[in-house]
């Protein structure tokens, strides 16, 4: 009786991890052609309409195909002297105009942070810690800065999870960042996935982390935490 129990046991577990197995390689490919399908519909129905009317029936495809020529022909035109021209007044009147500015210049800049080389946009990956002392948090060197007295801090772009284009702006003193050796897309891929994708492991990426831990083994305590002292024995109390 145990026998066959037992090889009960041992046929769930194998039919529970082959279902969880499927389940991890269905669900990610179900979801990317969802979202593909998704933006495939919504740009592919932009030019649908004109067609109709104009040709009387739908193709497929067709809006899709058509934005990616325009994405080409637009990008083709702003190389030129006269498309760059044209674009910098186009900026200048639309970076002047109320409410429009707020929107076409963050979303410039989102675009253009990520989608710049390596040292452009973002300098490097850097380690620290956050939200509080103990944990360790990833960001992106955006710029440098020396203060008056000498210092040197360093500005660091901290995304959120799992959508990397927003994020906080903190600031940190030099010596309170720990390099790493992630190139920029291991970074953004470990953040969208939560941690689940990790290229390398983990001492490779940073090779010079330091244990976050006090000296004498303790954790740390939260940041901007202020230890106060135990208070002193007090001879009146009539503790031994």
């Amino acid at each position: 009786m145990s026998r066959l129990r037992h090889a009960f046991h041992l046929a769930k577990l194998a039919i529970r991890g082959r279902l969880v197995t499927g389940l991890v390689v269905i669900v990610p490919i179900g979801v990317t052609a969802w979202v593909v399908w998704f933006l495939f519909l919504r740009i592919d129905g932009l030019l649908q309409p004109l067609l109709v009317e104009f040709l009387g029936r739908r193709i497929p495809g067709a809006g899709v195909l058509a934005t990616l020529l325009l994405l080409y022909f637009v990008g083709l035109i702003v190389q030129t002297l006269g498309g760059r021209t044209l674009l910098y007044w186009a900026e200048r009147v639309l970076l002047k105009l109320p409410f429009l500015k707020d929107i076409y210049g963050s979303s410039k800049t989102i675009v253009e942070t990520f989608t710049k080389p390596a040292g452009v946009g973002f300098k490097r990956v850097v380690s620290f810690e956050y939200p509080r002392r103990g944990t360790r948090a990833f960001g992106f060197v955006t710029n440098e800065m020396v203060l008056p007295d000498g210092t040197k801090e360093v500005a660091v772009f901290l995304p959120t999870t799992p959508n990397p284009t927003s994020g906080y702006l903190l600031f940190f003193p030099e010596d309170e960042i720990e390099e790493t050796a992630m190139s920029v897309d291991e970074a953004v891929k470990l953040i969208v996935s939560g941690g689940v994708i990790q290229s390398r492991p983990f001492a490779q990426m940073v090779p010079n982390a330091r244990a976050l831990k006090e000296p004498d083994g303790s954790p740390r305590g939260m940041v901007g935490e202020v230890e106060t002292p135990d208070p002193p024995n007090d001879p009146s109390s009539g503790s031994g």
